[in-house]
């Protein structure tokens, strides 16, 4: 049996190893972390519910947008959301000590960010953010070329909801590929994109399914970007099940997210 002066010492040594190990990677994780990060299917992370809906579109917890950016980027490094809504992306950022950059076109969500990001700092964290009432587009030439290690974004598109009532599936896939178009020479060489989407049904149009996360991916590609990786973010467990097409038509309910991630080769 080891005694007290043993464990200590192992202790130390465990420490020293996952020391060594975090300098080695690009993300700053260690091993044990590194392999904790690498599930495809994520089950474990809190979905919004209803309350905390805005506009009829759920908001992405800054739980999962913490996990995001510690497995694709390190302290220091200047995380990118081009449609920033409510902000959890850029708290996650400045939580986990990352530069961050956001822009939103829609005045209520960019005064509503702004104070949920001054309302989450404190002197434990770094403070470094900028945002932008505006299009990403307008203001991509004032970002420094290779300087964004990492660009998230979690716009979703259903076309049950009241917000996408005149703004059609084509028109949302429109701004993703002008946005990774005027992003791509802003993303380090091995920099990340991590695009949070749903597939969704569009029976009354005839689409019993449109595969969103394969759409934005294909845009990523035609832009030169590496097709990566996709997660299953699984909110199973939080949503409710409908009884979709009965008693005629079996459909499943499409109770998960797909976290697409390309890279700058």
């Amino acid at each position: 049996m080891a005694n007290k002066k043993d464990y200590f010492v192992d202790s130390v040594e465990e420490s020293q190893k996952e020391k060594i190990q975090r300098e080695s990677t690009f993300n700053g994780l260690s091993a044990s972390e590194w392999a904790k990060g690498s599930r495809s299917v994520w089950n474990d992370l809190p979905f919004p519910r209803s309350e905390n809906k805005v506009s009829g579109q759920d908001v992405i917890d800054e739980e999962v947008y913490a996990r995001i950016i510690s497995m694709y980027s390190k302290e220091d490094d200047t995380i990118l959301d081009p449609f920033m809504g409510y902000g959890n992306s850029l708290v996650a950022a400045i939580h986990n000590n990352r530069h961050a950059l956001g822009f939103e076109t829609d005045p209520v969500k960019f005064v509503e960010a702004n104070n949920h990001l001054v309302n989450s700092m404190n002197l434990l964290v770094n403070s470094d953010y900028r945002t932008y009432n505006g299009y990403f587009d307008e203001y991509a030439d004032y970002i420094e070329p290779n300087s964004i290690q990492l660009a998230i974004s979690s716009v979703m598109y259903n076309v049950e909801e009241k917000e996408n009532a005149n703004f059609s599936y084509e028109d949302f896939l429109y701004n993703y590929d002008q946005m990774l178009a005027r992003a791509y020479d802003k993303i380090k060489v091995g920099g990340y994109v991590a695009l949070i989407v749903r597939d969704f049904r569009d029976i009354s149009n005839g689409r019993p399914y449109v595969e969103c996360h394969s759409d934005v991916a294909k845009l990523g590609v035609k832009h030169g970007f590496l097709y990566q990786d996709v997660i299953i973010y699984d909110h199973n467990d939080s949503r409710g099940r409908l009884l979709l097409g009965y008693p005629s038509v079996f459909y499943v309910n499409l109770n998960h997210s797909y976290i697409v991630i390309l890279r700058k080769q």
